[in-house]
């Protein structure tokens, strides 16, 4: 009989993620012009779609310690459109390029169909801000390089989670060497707790229509 692996606690992270997601779309795909409300739903999105990859890596890097590569790349493959979507998400907010926002998002909305909102559980306080907060951290990502922005994010989480402080980071992280290791944790105080308290389970049904294209 095979082995069990549970991957329970970042596919539950992951589901709330995509409820977060999927939440913030049909927000969107109901705004009749561009706001600051917008802009901070735009901005969640981001941060929820980071949220998603860090457990897609963290669930892949469980079954590849346990030797199941092909199971591991099969996943990773599942998930091959999380990261252009979400660069491409980030650098349209961040050159203030609205004009292409509904286009981006109506790319999205298939990835998270399968996400049925009865209600809205999502509190307004979880995406108030996030718009400033997503243009300080993209700021000082782009300031440390091209090479950095990638696993930026991650490692940031990371340090969240320990409180902000360096600690094994740097040892598990390369990146995170001690000349850098500052600019990461002012990062991370910028941002904040991205996350925020989750509750609910099921997600969207909708599709990005007519009111966002006016959006500009």
């Amino acid at each position: 009989m095979s082995r069990v692996i549970s991957t329970d606690k970042p596919g539950s992270t992951r589901n709330q993620h995509r409820r977060t997601v999927a939440e913030a779309l049909r927000r969107l795909s109901q705004k009749s012009h561009l706001d600051q409300e917008a802009k901070d739903l735009a901005a969640l999105i981001v941060f929820a779609l980071h949220g998603i990859a860090n457990t897609v890596d963290q669930t892949a890097e469980a079954w590849d310690k346990r030797d199941y590569y092909m199971k591991a790349e099969r996943f990773r493959e599942q998930w091959r459109w999380l990261e252009p979507l979400t660069d491409e998400l980030s650098s349209v907010i961040y050159e203030s390029r609205w004009e292409q926002l509904p286009a981006v998002l109506a790319r999205l909305m298939p990835h998270f169909a399968d996400v049925t909102i009865k209600q809205m559980t999502r509190p307004p306080s979880l995406w108030e801000g996030a718009y400033q907060r997503f243009m300080k951290a993209e700021e000082a990502l782009r300031a440390m390089g091209p090479s950095w922005r990638r696993g930026a994010f991650r490692a940031i989480q990371r340090l969240l989670e320990r409180g902000g402080r360096g600690g094994r980071g740097t040892a598990r992280n390369p990146r995170l060497n001690r000349s850098n290791i500052h600019l990461v944790e002012a990062l991370g105080r910028a941002l904040g707790r991205a996350d925020g308290p989750y509750s609910g389970s099921s997600g969207p049904t909708g599709i990005i229509t007519s009111p966002l294209m006016t959006l500009g």
